[in-house]
């Protein structure tokens, strides 16, 4: 405030005395400058992504395939007719296992342990397979030792001809052993010298000197002079 102007801009009010004139009521600051601006703010660091545990920040992919693949390896190995998975997956960990150790300290251990769970996953692969081989060779030599006996049993061929639905061949059987016995009674039917058929009969738990029927059928078409040659052998699953 001034009793005479002081320069451009400056006005009288209705008190006569002169003002700046930023204290003016409709006074306009002028635009900022370049030099008026503030400075812009400093831009915020990016902070770095943790090391991992293992003191490295890389990846690798293969050792968790090897861990994930040993992990289902080994539990398909424990299931019964499954082995032949476990060496699939088991191989395949145990090869992403080694490469992923070669690759450096990325998941090290992690590898290592896909590795280690692919070699359990082929053991149990080894030994599912023997198991199922024991099982099969039993069976075969179950198979291989169940022909009778002589004087074990008596069998007697009542009918063998055409039925109405193909072959039929009917008897009797008598267990003539010494003890409880099941038998399985098998017969080729021979038409013209030609076998058109196999009918298979269980006659199971028989007791000694006791005597049962069977009967053992085919639906192939066959002439009235057709031939039945019948076998018995003991049958595995009454022993």
């Amino acid at each position: 405030m001034s009793d005479t102007s002081q320069g451009e801009g400056w006005w009288q009010a209705s008190d006569g005395q002169w003002y700046p004139p930023e204290s003016h009521p409709d006074y306009l600051p002028p635009p900022p400058t370049e030099s008026t601006l503030p400075p812009p703010p400093a831009s915020a660091a990016v902070p770095s992504p943790p090391p991992a545990a293992d003191g490295s920040t890389g990846g690798n992919g293969l050792a968790v395939a090897a861990l994930v693949l040993g992990i289902i390896g080994a539990v398909v190995g424990l299931i019964p007719l499954f082995f032949f998975l476990a060496f699939i997956l088991g191989g395949l960990a145990l090869i992403f296992g080694l490469i992923g150790r070669k690759k450096g300290k990325p998941r090290r251990k992690m590898a290592t342990w896909g590795a280690v769970l692919g070699l359990v996953a082929i053991i149990l692969g080894i030994i599912g397979v023997a198991i199922v081989d024991d099982v099969f060779d039993d069976l075969d030599e179950a198979f291989s030792n169940d022909i009778v006996d002589d004087g074990d049993v008596d069998v007697i061929v009542e009918t063998c001809g055409p039925s109405s639905f193909g072959a039929e061949a009917t008897g009797t059987i008598t267990n003539t052993s010494g003890k409880q016995q099941g038998f399985r009674v098998g017969v080729d039917f021979v038409d013209g010298g030609v076998l058109v058929g196999e009918g298979l009969e269980f006659v199971d738990g028989l007791a000694p000197g006791r005597t049962a029927r069977w009967s053992a059928s085919v639906f192939d078409d066959v002439s009235p002079s057709v031939a039945c040659d019948v076998e018995v052998r003991y049958s595995i699953f009454d022993e």
